[in-house]
C-alpha cells in the first residue's frame, strides 16, 4: 500500500512538471505486451475457498440482502404494494468480461406502487457499491413483485410473485468479489505505470540511462521529480501482479510484459472490511 501511494504522488508530480516544460518529441517507444483483460485478469474457477472465507462471504451477502430488505420495507411503509425493478444503462468499463461473474450488470431503481397503481416512491440507484461486481449477485429476484399474499377472492394476487432477494453461492460470490477487489486496488497496469512513465520520459528527451543490478536510472528525468534521480525496478512482482521490462538501448525501445496477479495467494487471505460488506484479499 505504501508503494502505491508513493507511486501515485510521483506520477502527479511528474505530470505537473511536464505541463510546465517545453514540448519534446519522443525518440523511442515503449511496447506493452499482455493479453486482453478478459483473460489476463480472469479469476480461476478452481480456487478452493477456505471455510473461513465462505463464512465471511455469507456475512457479506447477508449485509447486502439486509440493505435491499430495508429498502423494500421502507417502500411498504410508504404504502407500496407492488414493486417494479427499473434498469439503467450503466456498465462499469473495467469489467469487459462481466458475464463470467454475474448475469446482469445494469444498475437499477425500485419503484413502489399502491393498490390503485399510483407511484409511491422511486429509490436511488442500486447496487450502492457499483465498483464491486459481486454486488450484482445480490438483487431483487424478480423484475416485478408484490407484498400482497395470495387471496382466492382477489384476482390481482393470483399471479403475483413475492419480493424475494437472491442469495448466491459463496464460491461464486467470492470469485466475483476478488475480481472487483483487483479492479479497485493495485493491479499490473497501475503497478507498472510509474516505470513506464519514467522510461517514456527518458526516451522523449533522448536521455542517456544506465542499467545496474536490474535498476533503470535516467538522470535527465530529475527535472520531473524535484531534482531527484530515482532508479526504477525493471522487474517487480507481488500478489497483485507486476511487470518485467526489457530494453534495446541501440534502438531506444522497451518492451513491458505485465505479470498477472497470484489469484490463489490473494484468495488464501480474505477479510471483511470493518463496517461494510466489502471483502478484501491478500495481505492488506
Amino acid at each position: 500500500m505504501k508503494r502505491s501511494v508513493f507511486v501515485a504522488l510521483l506520477l502527479i508530480l511528474s505530470c505537473v512538471t511536464r505541463a510546465e516544460a517545453n514540448h519534446i518529441s519522443a525518440t523511442g517507444s515503449v511496447e506493452i505486451t499482455n493479453p486482453k483483460d478478459s483473460t489476463f485478469l480472469s479469476i480461476p474457477k478452481n480456487i478452493s475457498w477456505s471455510p473461513e472465507a465462505k463464512k465471511l462471504a455469507t456475512r457479506s451477502i447477508a449485509l447486502l440482502r439486509q440493505e435491499i430488505r430495508q429498502e423494500l420495507n421502507s417502500l411498504k411503509s410508504d404504502g407500496a404494494v407492488t414493486i417494479e425493478k427499473v434498469y439503467e444503462s450503466t456498465i462499469p468499463p473495467q469489467y469487459s468480461n462481466w458475464k463470467d461473474y454475474v448475469p446482469d450488470i445494469r444498475s437499477y431503481k425500485l419503484k413502489g406502487y399502491d393498490l390503485e397503481g399510483n407511484l409511491v416512491r422511486t429509490t436511488s440507484s442500486n447496487p450502492i457499491q457499483r465498483n464491486l461486481i459481486s454486488s450484482w449477485l445480490v438483487t431483487l429476484e424478480n423484475d416485478t413483485c408484490s407484498f400482497s399474499t395470495f387471496n382466492i377472492f382477489d384476482f390481482r394476487t393470483w399471479f403475483t410473485k413475492a419480493c424475494s432477494i437472491t442469495k448466491p453461492k459463496e464460491e461464486s460470490y467470492l470469485r466475483a468479489a476478488l475480481r472487483g477487489y483487483i479492479s479497485m486496488t493495485d493491479n499490473p497496469q497501475s503497478i507498472s505505470a510509474w516505470a513506464i512513465a519514467n522510461i517514456r520520459d527518458c526516451f522523449a528527451q533522448n536521455g542517456s540511462y544506465s542499467i545496474q543490478k536490474g535498476m533503470f536510472t535516467c538522470p535527465a528525468n530529475a527535472k520531473y521529480y524535484s531534482g531527484q534521480v530515482i532508479p526504477i525496478d525493471l522487474y517487480f512482482k507481488s500478489d497483485l501482479g507486476g511487470y518485467e521490462i526489457t530494453l534495446n538501448k541501440s534502438a531506444q525501445k522497451a518492451k513491458v510484459k505485465l505479470l498477472p496477479p497470484d489469484f490463489y495467494a490473494l484468495a488464501s487471505q480474505v477479510k471483511l472490511y470493518p463496517g461494510t460488506s466489502t471483502l478484501v484479499f491478500g495481505l492488506t
